[in-house]
């Protein structure tokens, strides 16, 4: 369940799903896309170690520092690196993409503290684009997934999502089980960007 581009997941609900509704595909970013706080935990993590020896050889501490504050100070910084790197870790693995039978959702929590998700219907799709520009995102094979929406329906964006190729091929799928004559005439329209 740690993947980033999941097909039919199995047992996995999420709280606006209807009975009729199945998940055709789980999306989160890529973890490539992780790399910086990651990389930030892991410098926040060794940096005790490198500098706590060196203070204490050079003496620079005030003699009011004893050693229960010290190791203090170590537990607090520790505790909050680990809730630093656990917070990332479930925006990450929460802030989701899902195209199921019926609607396409994208669940994005902005802090741990507060969610926005916005869906729409298969059937009001109107326009389904995607964008990997760059060495890294070329390299990794990821990318942004535009979908265009009917009306007044808010557009949703699927960020940094891998293959989104791919994405796209198995949302026309969908759409095209929805509804075939409008899928048919998107695929007609685009199919030399859909290669």
């Amino acid at each position: 369940m740690l993947a980033s581009y999941i097909l039919r997941p199995r047992g996995l609900r999420f709280e606006t799903q209807t009975r009729d509704e199945d998940i055709v595909l789980l999306l989160r970013r890529h973890p490539i896309t992780q790399i910086s706080w990651v990389v930030s935990a892991i410098l926040l993590t060794l940096a005790p170690l490198l500098i706590t020896p060196l203070i204490l050889e050079i003496g620079i501490l005030p003699t009011f520092i004893t050693f229960n504050i010290i190791i203090y100070t170590l537990f607090i910084w520790y505790m909050s690196t680990f809730g630093y790197a656990f917070m990332r870790f479930l925006l990450w693995f929460y802030d989701v993409d899902l195209v199921t039978n019926q609607r396409l959702i994208d669940i994005e929590f902005p802090s741990l503290l507060s969610k926005e998700e916005t869906a729409t219907r298969i059937t009001q799709l109107e326009d389904l684009t995607f964008k990997r520009t760059g060495f890294v995102r070329t390299t990794f094979n990821f990318g942004d997934v535009f979908i265009q929406t009917a009306g007044a329906k808010p557009n949703i964006d699927f960020e940094d999502v891998p293959e989104p190729a791919a994405v796209v091929r198995k949302i026309l799928e969908v759409w095209e089980q929805n509804e075939p004559s409008k899928a048919h005439a998107f695929i007609a329209k685009h199919k030399h960007e859909l290669e």
